[in-house]
């Protein structure tokens, strides 16, 4: 067993926060830690919310420095602030609105010399290198998944179920020029089926690979009785593009290698090849839906975790992107959908989480994927009236560069805030 020491948590003057599990808040030095800084946490941000973006230097706990504001945040995601390869300490990147107020756009910040660049498109996720980012459409994105969009553009042109503009953009984050890669009239040829039509189609969670060859994402869409995702990976210029899972179930992701994703998902089984098919998904999954819920209950105990897995097909997955094939692991012991990441320093080892139970508490912990058990798990507070609203503050756990260190989202001691703990 390892043990958490922690040794950092912001203090309660404002709500604090980073962001989503896929980054590190702190830099390549680990002397250094990005926060969003707001002063509400009881309502989802509008576009006339403003929220303080900067860092806590470690030596000095209690001094927030802030470096800059932003009004394209939410509580899941943030701004997508994050520190920018390849040397992670000195320049920060993040999303913000045209001076205008008419255009998402990402700014990248040099916190020493103040020198700042504006890109012409938002951002979804950085190569480790620094070099490309990857883009959607957030204004579509605000009309589907509000609590991972941003309010500060209700583009009601964007909220029809199809755009033939929507896809995934490449930035060139040198020279700022971009390239649509993938478009989402691609996705939707892409092995249709038949409640693909008149369904509300989009894109979530584009995340290159370490070495920034390839992507991953998911292509949602929701139709009439249902919500379908699939996780699909791509070259960064959109070639090879295939389905590695088609379950319907698929949600959380991280790259293991440049080769195998972990994920939580469900197999393609006889239930869930069902779902995608409107009419089977009407008139057989759907009635069960009420007596599935009640089994398994508001937030999946750890009985009806199992439960709902035996039905599902729900467990942690490793996903061979070249063959597609999809393993189970760990069924025994990590029985609920968490925000999976890879240890820097040994891949074997995985950070997650698990949502608030009845009783307001979740936990993180980290897996030995080879031996097969939890080497440590620290257990925090949540607060129930937040659980399952976008309001919520997920742990999304997040390992430091090194793999020293972990930090996490909380709302432990009643406010949003950020501890970070050494790993000992």
């Amino acid at each position: 067993m390892r043990n958490l020491k922690k040794v950092f948590s912001t203090p309660d003057d404002k709500e604090y926060f980073f962001g989503y599990y896929d980054k590190s808040p702190l830099n390549y030095k680990n002397n250094k830690i990005l926060a969003h800084a707001v002063g509400f946490n009881d309502r989802i941000p509008d576009k006339n919310d403003f929220c303080d973006l900067g860092f806590f230097d470690l030596s000095q706990p209690d001094t927030f420095n802030k470096l800059s504001t932003t009004s394209t945040f939410n509580w899941q995601q943030g701004s997508m602030l994050q520190w920018l390869g390849p040397d992670h300490t000195q320049k920060i990147i993040f999303n913000d609105v045209d001076s205008y107020g008419k255009k998402f756009i990402s700014k990248i910040l040099d916190i020493n010399t103040s020198e700042e660049k504006i890109l012409p498109f938002p951002m979804y996720s950085v190569d480790l290198l620094g070099k490309n980012a990857f883009s959607i459409d957030f204004e579509r994105h605000y009309w589907f998944r509000r609590g991972y969009a941003y309010a500060g553009i209700k583009n009601k042109k964007k909220s029809e179920y199809f755009d033939p503009h929507d896809g995934i953009l490449i930035l060139n984050l040198e020279s700022g020029s971009s390239k649509k890669i993938i478009s989402l009239a691609e996705l939707i040829e892409l092995n249709r089926v038949s409640s693909m039509h008149k369904a509300a189609h989009y894109i979530e969670h584009v995340m290159p690979n370490k070495s920034g060859t390839k992507i991953a994402f998911l292509h949602r869409w929701k139709f009439e009785t249902g919500i379908h995702a699939r996780l699909i990976v791509s070259d960064i210029d959109g070639a090879d593009m295939k389905i590695i899972n088609d379950s319907g179930r698929i949600s959380h992701f991280n790259w293991r290698n440049n080769s195998e994703i972990i994920a939580w998902g469900a197999s393609v089984n006889p239930f869930n090849s069902m779902r995608k098919f409107s009419s089977l998904n009407k008139f057989i999954i759907k009635p069960l839906l009420p007596i599935y819920k009640k089994v398994i209950g508001r937030n999946s105990l750890q009985g009806n975790s199992k439960i709902s897995s035996l039905i599902s097909g729900d467990s942690y997955l490793r996903i061979d992107i070249n063959s597609g094939k999809n393993s189970s692991f760990g069924k025994d012991i990590l029985i609920q959908d968490g925000h999976p990441s890879i240890c820097p320093s040994n891949a074997n080892l995985i950070l997650s989480d698990t949502y608030p139970n009845d009783n307001a508490i979740c936990k993180f912990f980290i897996y030995d994927i080879k031996d097969n058990y939890i080497i440590t798990e620290e257990e925090l507070n949540s607060i129930n009236s937040f659980d399952n609203t976008p309001l919520r503050c997920d742990l999304h756990p997040k390992w430091s560069y090194d793999g020293s260190f972990v930090s996490v989202d909380t709302m432990n001691d009643g406010m949003r805030g950020i501890y970070v703990y050494e790993i000992i």
